[in-house]
């Protein structure tokens, strides 16, 4: 988890213990490894991208190569996400740009420029061939994740993106902003078949891991929500499931599915909400 004081912790769920603290840079987002073995974050208030290794907690160069360090963006990194297969990093950033880069070499493949003056969020998509981005002006693009070719933008919100991703088939992309609402997205067409009206700037959206009418909101209002779109019709609003979170927060920045699809982890001003479904 990343802090607003520049620090970043990983902990062990199993015994809530600190295990990885490290001073980190001004920026936003983390993303693990497909395998768990490296963590990447944003770096120390100079733009850069670090790559941890996580079995020896170390981001040293010149310690056997413990930790590499991305420098070619130049201004704040606001999204990383890394590829299915686990070769490449896309870094979305302030300076109008998505890199994507060699995980292991740092070496940058491409550069994919916005029509917006900053890009706010990046994800790929399940089979690792495309890539979404969304930006400030509320503009959604997919393209090409080995070329670069723009294939399809999506256009309908009146806010700044705040997060994208896509669903577990593929077939979908969902997008969160600060217009308070959350779109859905037919990957092939372009249209926006679902809208999700919070009231409230949602900060993201995301898919259950295992089932694609399911979705988890972070909410500037402090609520945690699962939403099911489960026999709507294109263009209806969709009704929460099952329920808030059972208290009020005063904003809530980040959320994620557990593996198994049953959990949910939550962060917001310098606390952490964990929620089991069902409960």
């Amino acid at each position: 988890m990343l802090w607003d004081n520049n620090t970043m912790q990983v902990l062990d769920a199993g015994a809530e213990q600190e295990i990885f603290p490290q001073e980190v840079g001004e920026g936003y987002g983390l993303a693990w490894s497909p395998d768990s073995h490296f963590l990447a974050s944003v770096g120390r208030a100079d733009h850069t991208i670090q790559v941890w290794n996580m079995a020896t907690h170390q981001c040293e160069a010149h310690i056997l190569h413990q930790c590499l360090t991305y420098t070619q963006h130049t201004a704040q990194v606001k999204a990383i996400a890394w590829s299915p297969d686990g070769r490449s990093i896309a870094s979305a950033s302030d300076d109008g740009t998505v890199q994507v880069w060699n995980a292991h070499t740092m070496k940058q493949l491409y550069t994919h420029r916005d029509r917006g003056s900053k890009v706010t969020a990046i994800a790929w998509s399940p089979d690792g061939k495309r890539l979404v981005s969304g930006d400030d002006n509320g503009l959604i693009q997919a393209w090409d994740a080995f070329t670069g070719a723009d294939l399809m933008s999506y256009v309908g919100h009146t806010g700044a993106i705040t997060s994208v991703n896509w669903s577990s088939d593929g077939n979908c992309i969902a997008s969160s902003s600060y217009d308070s609402t959350v779109r859905i997205w037919n990957v092939a067409t372009g249209n926006s078949d679902y809208l999700l009206s919070n009231g409230s700037p949602v900060f993201a959206a995301i898919w259950s891991p295992h089932y694609h009418t399911y979705l988890a909101l972070a909410c500037y209002d402090g609520s945690v929500q699962v939403w099911s779109i489960t026999h709507q019709q294109a263009g209806q609003e969709v009704p929460r499931y099952p329920k808030r979170g059972r208290e009020q927060y005063n904003g809530i920045f980040t959320i994620s599915w557990s593996p198994g699809a049953d959990q949910l982890i939550a962060g917001g001003h310098g606390y952490i909400l964990a929620f089991k479904l069902g409960d």
